[in-house]
């Protein structure tokens, strides 16, 4: 399945957002918010093929389950080095 350039566009400029407010979670401790935000992100990287999104959030929700919080710092920067290889001049 092809996905639409646009709608891939809106997803990753979504994504830049959504980073930005997982670290604000982060530092925050708003753990709640981390996850529900951390959970979305899992299901739409698949769905926009971006598995690599998909596994750095599910190691992300792990590592908060087992309250791991060193980990999780390592997977959030993780994504955001993900999002800055990924979309030309975010590096």
């Amino acid at each position: 399945m092809e996905i639409d350039a646009d709608l891939m566009e809106i997803f990753l400029e979504e994504m830049r957002g959504r980073i930005d407010l997982l670290y604000q979670y982060r530092r925050d401790d708003q753990v709640e918010e981390l996850k529900d935000l951390i959970h979305r992100i899992k299901g739409t990287g698949g769905s926009f093929g971006y598995q690599e999104v998909t596994e750095i959030a599910l190691r992300i929700e792990s590592n908060m389950d087992e309250g791991d919080w060193t980990a999780v710092d390592t997977e959030l920067n993780n994504l955001s080095s993900w999002f800055h290889r990924t979309v030309p001049g975010q590096g």
